[in-house]
């Protein structure tokens, strides 16, 4: 082997394939001119074909090798069971999963095709307007969100509306909104202020006010 090696110039061979990237050569190798693609490393299929990560490639792929290679690439991420620090759930039911992959295609949107999941929608809607002790002669008024931060967001352009409307009654400035909230926030209300133009007044959180926000300030 060693005898062998004295016969390659390792300069003229990387030349070669900066050169000609898609060669026969280059099968297996990625070069610089192939850093958006990925090779179907877990099969049979193509092992020297180059899959186009950030195009549609022309011609298709078999699904199990797409799978794969997705699989892998995801396999990079944390585990959602083991993560306490984004707000997610670390276990469901295997019912509650069963029942959502049922439903995943329903469009919420289409209230008039879906009239049994709507009606459940209303319920849900009561069943936390209670929980948030609504009185008797009021109407609750909500809706679904695909998660916490959408809610926020929601529930916030809802006080901004709310609170422009009072100001235009009363004759007053309505274009300089604020909300006040402490350190501790859920970092959604700070995201809903910078995308719906309201000033946001973030006040310090300590021991003393056992980090909460503190009334004094």
């Amino acid at each position: 082997m060693a005898g062998l090696a004295r016969h390659v110039d390792p300069e003229e061979l990387v030349k070669k394939l900066h050169d000609h990237p898609h060669g026969s050569h280059t099968r297996g190798v990625h070069t610089n001119r192939a850093v958006s693609y990925t090779t179907p490393y877990s099969s049979r299929y193509a092992s020297s074909t180059e899959l186009s990560k950030f195009k549609i490639p022309h011609d298709g792929a078999p699904a199990d090798v797409v799978h794969q290679l997705l699989k892998d690439e995801l396999d990079l991420d944390g585990r959602p069971n083991l993560n306490l620090a984004s707000f997610v759930g670390t276990y469901m039911e295997e019912h509650g999963e069963k029942l959502m992959i049922e439903n995943l295609a329903k469009n919420m949107a289409d209230a008039d095709e879906y009239p049994a999941m709507m009606d459940m929608h209303a319920r849900c809607v009561s069943i936390i307007a209670h929980m948030w002790g609504v009185q008797k002669g009021e109407r609750a008024i909500g809706t679904a969100t695909t998660g916490s931060s959408e809610a926020i967001h929601l529930g916030g352009l809802a006080m901004k509306r709310r609170w422009q409307e009072r100001r235009e009654k009363e004759g007053k400035d309505k274009s300089k909104p604020n909300i006040i909230m402490g350190a501790n926030a859920q970092v959604a209300l700070e995201k809903f202020a910078r995308y719906f133009e309201v000033e946001a007044r973030i006040l310090p959180v300590s021991a003393k006010s056992r980090y909460r926000l503190d009334p004094e300030l």
